[in-house]
């Protein structure tokens, strides 16, 4: 069976021109790519910011996709940021290796 995969920086969902976040716009170019399974570079998910919703979960609705999200950095008093997968077919399990890097704590970038 032929999958279709992509692979996807979805920059936390921020349009490119306006600068805000728009769901709509990153599910489109989704749905209309066909692909089976998608992995997601830049994704927020859950934090304490307002700015900071699980973006995965929020992608997989709207595309009626199955999800996954893992923690690269936390980005300090804001939330979560990472990678995803979304996935046409149901994902059973999944598990996520840290790269130690003992010099950075936290990232107080911009996102």
């Amino acid at each position: 069976m032929p999958l279709r995969i992509m692979s996807f920086n979805i920059q936390h969902c921020a349009d490119f021109y306006t600068g805000n976040i728009d769901f709509e716009l990153f599910s489109d170019a989704i749905n209309k790519s066909g692909a089976d399974i998608i992995g997601l570079n830049e994704v927020r998910d859950k934090g304490s910011s307002e700015d900071f919703e699980a973006q995965a979960s929020v992608l997989a609705e709207k595309c009626g996709l199955y999800s996954c999200f893992a923690k690269a950095i936390q980005i300090k008093n804001k939330g979560p940021y990472g990678n995803a997968l979304l996935s046409k077919y149901p994902i059973l399990s999944y598990s996520s290796v840290g790269i130690p890097d003992p010099e950075i704590k936290q990232f107080d970038g911009y996102y």
